[in-house]
């Protein structure tokens, strides 16, 4: 019943400084989509997950071409949660309500109208691909 949020850290001019989002990342040579996933998750918060499927997913064309692709996971262990400080300053655990009520600010708006999606238990095919032109859009 809860979505985890991770904190930019407050001099992380590339990233959103003290903005919200989920853990994220890029992926690495010859690397799946959940490989990265997994491996994202596991540096940043040091938790293992179940990936149950995907949220969105969105080509996003910009300066660059960007494959996003944004997935519902769980984990059972949420004793073992420990940031990577060199990415992130805090966590939250926050509820649907939190998220309806504006009580983070996210990176880009595209992530909070994912983890309402992903709360109301939302999915896409994995080849179902919305075209946008900013990370604002969704």
């Amino acid at each position: 019943g809860k979505v985890l949020l991770l904190k930019q850290l407050s001099d992380d001019i590339e990233h959103q400084p003290n903005k919200w989002g989920p853990p994220a990342g890029h992926g690495e040579a010859n690397e799946t989509l959940e490989e990265t996933l997994r491996r994202e998750v596991k540096e940043e918060t040091n938790l293992d997950i179940e990936i149950e499927g995907i949220v969105q997913s969105a080509v996003v064309v910009t300066d660059k071409i960007y494959a996003v692709a944004m997935y519902l996971a769980s984990t059972k262990d949420t004793k073992n949660l420990k940031l990577d400080p060199r990415e992130h300053q805090d966590y939250a655990w926050a509820t649907l309500k939190d998220i309806l009520q504006g009580k983070y600010e996210f990176r880009v708006p595209m992530l909070k109208s994912v983890a309402i999606r992903a709360f109301k238990g939302i999915k896409s095919a994995k080849d179902s691909f919305l075209l946008l032109n900013s990370f604002d859009e969704v």
